[in-house]
């Protein structure tokens, strides 16, 4: 069983002008608990150019029906946390947690919980060092170990950090930011199976705003090339700072979905405390209901496990969300289908 999992504020990073051009530094724009960070989802759209006073017209984006809001957590107020003891704070996004230390001039990624799997690196992701501008780019290698209930997987890949263009960037409803550094990232993620995939995740960075403003996320693997998520900030047009206040964070029981990417069929795997309604369904990149797995079932509490097929002609190869709901619990989580 593989798993990776998305983050998008991940390089939670500042932005102050110096001589005129935009620098990331710890200050202005670190991970502060207590605050989120308010995304809307759009349509697929290319990232754009690199280099210098580059002018990106994305006011063409067309929003879809999925909404995220990224919150900046305490570890001490989860129990898990003691599985990962490196971090300091902690990014919840769709019920995934995502470990980071935070420091005056580095930040690193430590680990990753999501229902019950649990990934830790020995070697972590160094997402940033402080300060970082237009030019400035490192590489390195990150490794680990993913658990869950079943399996205990090593993990490996390679990483680099670019502070690859700057420029303008205009946004739908009028909204022109100048001044905006684009950072990228990109990791190759070994799938242990002789397959390489990888990630590429573009950055918008303005001063005024202590986390990404749009972001842009793909997939590259060696037959194919797919843009999973364009994000954009929701409050872009006044560029106040997000929210300071964080409501309940519910996350679904100890559920496993493998393996990811997908070829021919895809596990469920989950465990009710008590008994209740489950749905389970797959949501395209429009956020539409593709295909429904299954539907308000009366589950007593226990265990289960779920098999589906993923040769129908009607899923083509892409990104997916699987999203499973249990009374107040949901779960989203992007699946890769081959």
């Amino acid at each position: 069983m593989k798993k990776f999992y998305l983050v998008l504020i991940g390089l939670g990073a500042f932005a102050f002008f110096a001589n005129g051009q935009i620098k990331l530094t710890f200050n202005s724009q670190a991970l502060v608990i207590g605050t989120s960070h308010d995304f809307i989802f759009n349509q697929a759209v290319s990232e754009g150019t690199d280099g210098a006073n580059v002018l990106w017209d994305f006011s063409g984006l067309q929003p879809v029906a999925r909404k995220l809001t990224s919150h900046m957590l305490n570890p001490d107020s989860f129990l898990q946390s003691k599985e990962i003891p490196q971090a300091n704070t902690i990014i919840e996004e769709f019920g995934n947690h995502f470990y980071f230390n935070v420091q005056n001039d580095i930040m690193e990624q430590y680990g990753t919980v999501s229902g019950n799997v649990v990934t830790r690196f020995d070697q972590p992701f160094l997402k940033l060092r402080f300060p970082f501008t237009y030019g400035d780019r490192y590489t390195g290698n990150y490794s680990g170990v993913q658990e869950s209930a079943n399996s205990k997987i090593p993990i490996k890949g390679t990483y680099e950090v670019y502070g690859d263009a700057y420029g303008t960037l205009i946004l739908p409803n009028s909204i022109t930011v100048e001044n905006v550094l684009r950072v990228k990232q990109s990791r190759t993620i070994d799938n242990g199976n002789g397959n390489s995939l990888q990630e590429i995740t573009y950055r918008w960075y303005s001063k005024d705003v202590r986390y990404p403003i749009l972001v842009i996320i793909k997939y590259i693997t060696a037959t194919s090339s797919n843009i999973a998520e364009v994000a954009m900030y929701a409050h872009a047009g006044d560029r106040n700072k997000s929210a300071t206040t964080i409501g309940s964070v519910e996350t679904f029981s100890n559920l496993e979905v493998y393996p990811n990417p997908v070829e021919n069929q895809l596990t469920v795997g989950f465990n009710l405390g008590s008994a209740n309604k489950v749905s389970i369904r797959i949501i395209d990149e429009t956020g539409r209901t593709f295909k429904t797995l299954m539907s308000s079932k009366k589950l007593d509490a226990g265990n289960y496990s779920y098999t589906f097929s993923a040769n129908e002609n009607t899923i083509k190869p892409g990104l997916y969300y699987l999203q499973v709901a249990s009374g107040n619990d949901l779960f989203t989580k992007k699946i890769v289908k081959r």
